[in-house]
């Protein structure tokens, strides 16, 4: 037999179109939410990573240079072999702050990025006429580059 739509039974149905309906805008929101908090926790691993790529890099450089002053204060020259591998470990460090450097001038906020690239222009700058006195100076300015991030990075990461 076939049902006639009656009043209660239309009344039932839009109910249900409307439930149905209901239901797929909380759905729909919900996978907003969702992408939206999974985008967010995205740029913030990638800010993080950049920080720790930041940082070790320039740690790497402030080790090294701490190292060629010692070498320098104590007049005690290092064996060319150890030498040689400061001058690598420096090189590969100084690359990969410049590699980061791109990321990290999206990524980060304008105060890293302008201690980096005035870090950066400093060391282009390269030795002046006291090799020792140069050094002394790229050494703190490394310092100062990454007490700077570093700083930025504890704040970032406690926020």
């Amino acid at each position: 037999m076939m049902e006639i739509l009656t009043v209660e039974n239309a009344m039932d149905l839009a109910k249900l179109g409307l439930q149905l309906l209901g239901t797929l805008f909380v759905a729909w929101c919900a996978v907003g939410w969702a992408l939206q908090r999974f985008k967010k926790e995205k740029r913030w691993e990638r800010k993080v990573e950049a920080l720790a790529r930041v940082i070790h890099a320039l740690a790497e450089m402030d080790r090294v240079t701490f190292k060629w002053i010692q070498e320098v204060a104590e007049e005690r020259p290092y064996l060319e072999q150890y030498s040689a591998e400061l001058r690598g470990r420096y090189k590969e460090a100084r690359r990969e702050l410049e590699r980061t450097a791109s990321i990290a001038s999206i990524l980060l906020s304008q105060d890293i990025n302008g201690a980096i690239r005035d870090l950066l222009r400093h060391l282009d700058r390269g030795a002046g006429e006291d090799w020792i006195e140069s050094l002394w100076e790229d050494g703190r300015e490394i310092e100062k580059t990454l007490q700077t991030v570093v700083s930025y990075g504890r704040k970032y990461v406690n926020d």
